[in-house]
């Protein structure tokens, strides 16, 4: 991969931050990535899907003399007036056994494990009429708060919410003040969100996918989160157009919503089940710039999938980390459903997490296109390895216990099985380029 074209790319939809979903930011930046792919693949398409999303102008916390930083919640509804008050309220967490023994109603509650992934829980926690919530991100001990979003299917979000720093968090359940303050102002957006597919077509109809999401959160410039993996796959899109038809068809998939739990990428999904029967594996690039960390190739998969990622990856002088787990928190998860394994490339750089996630700190300036190299060219190594294969060198069924542990972590997350691919609503609505 060339460095310089990778920085073209990344500072182009930099410059479009933010690309919130249901923007024109992100419809700029979906049709930036297809006149890219125009250059290099048989085909490509921009196919739209109708998000409802808030837009914020103002949000503001305070109890007695201090003031502290916040971030609208995604879904947050607007306070009432200016500066609404609300009791205050700390509460560990959503079991029934920690709400039974509180009073929620009309507080504003400061939850410590946030709204969690059990939808059940979160419908729980309305029913008990709580004026406001309060978020911070307990796994980010770091002085600036952090943009924290929930599943696109769970909306709407009917109370006032922001998050704050942990710090001023502790603090705050360490004062229990008495009243707190907070402003939330917005609207609410109807308009699309979209994915973009480019396709090198292959002999066959099988397919391997390679996929990064290109909307960001309200702050930063999304340059690691993630246009770090978008810039990875346009590259990769260049570098596999030179080469011989592949045996496999190699699809190039630029997801849109990814910030609402992968709900573009869920669309994708439910909307091709031909392209799903057909795919033989995902690889997906998501945050891959930081420059203090280290490369992490999560596998979901069967241990032969593992062990063909480990022996990839040795061939490259970075090192990988190669993990076997599931994770719902990017685009290769909703295969994961359907039952296709992946590859998630990604980096960390505190503890299991990132720094510089979701926060004002996600800038052009703060990633490492070296560092972006060595995942973007790992991930484009195996695609080609996996798309001229007639066979692939691992199994492609996901073990039963390992699926199982899929489909729990999944069920928490439904809506009333809205969130399942297979009853998404499908429509057609592509615009071919």
């Amino acid at each position: 991969m060339e460095e310089k074209k990778l920085f073209r790319h990344i500072k182009s939809l930099s410059h479009l931050a933010p690309r919130i979903f249901g923007t024109p930011q992100e419809a700029d930046a979906a049709s930036y990535i297809s006149s890219q792919m125009k250059k290099w693949c048989d085909q490509v398409y921009i196919e739209p899907f109708p998000v409802e999303n808030r837009l914020f102008s103002h949000t503001s916390f305070s109890y007695g003399k201090e003031t502290i930083p916040s971030l609208p919640f995604v879904f947050s509804e607007s306070t009432k007036k200016e500066k609404e008050s609300f009791p205050f309220l700390y509460l560990e967490n959503l079991s029934a056994e920690a709400m039974n023994k509180k009073e929620i109603e009309g507080k504003a509650v400061l939850l410590y494990e946030g709204l969690g992934n059990d939808y059940r829980r979160y419908r729980a926690f309305l029913a008990k009429k709580p004026g406001a919530l309060i978020l911070c991100h307990n796994a980010l001990p770091v002085p600036w708060p952090i943009s924290l979003g929930m599943p696109y299917c769970w909306k709407p979000f009917p109370i006032p919410a922001v998050s704050i720093p942990y710090f001023e968090a502790e603090k705050l359940a360490l004062q229990q003040p008495k009243k707190v303050k907070i402003t939330v102002q917005g609207e609410t957006i109807q308009g699309n969100s979209q994915n973009v597919i480019g396709i090198i077509k292959g002999k066959t109809k099988e397919c391997i996918l390679l996929s990064a999401h290109y909307d960001s959160v309200q702050v930063g410039e999304g340059s690691e989160d993630n246009a770090s993996g978008v810039a990875c796959i346009l590259e990769a899109a260049r570098i596999l157009s030179q080469g011989k038809k592949p045996e496999k068809t190699i699809l190039f998939l630029a997801f849109g919503a990814e910030e609402v739990l992968s709900w573009g990428s869920f669309r994708f999904v439910a909307s091709h089940p031909d392209i799903i029967s057909q795919t033989r594996a995902v690889v997906n690039l998501d945050s891959v710039g930081s420059p203090f960390g280290k490369h992490i190739v999560l596998v979901t998969g069967s241990p032969s999938l593992k062990k063909y990622a480990a022996s990839h990856t040795t061939r490259f002088p970075a090192y990988f980390e190669v993990i076997s787990n599931v994770s719902p928190i990017s685009d290769h998860y909703p295969f994961n459903v359907m039952g296709i394994p992946s590859l998630w490339f990604h980096r960390i750089d505190s503890g299991n997490n990132r720094s510089k996630y979701h926060c004002y700190h996600d800038t052009l300036h703060r990633v490492s296109i070296p560092i972006i190299r060595e995942s973007g060219s790992c991930a484009t190594k195996i695609v080609q390895e996996l798309s001229y294969s007639h066979t692939l060198p691992f199994s492609r069924k996901i073990p039963p216990d390992l699926y199982k542990k899929i489909l729990r972590v999944h069920t928490t997350f439904c809506r009333d099985a809205l969130f399942h691919p297979s009853t998404v609503i499908k429509e057609k609505k592509y615009i071919h380029k």
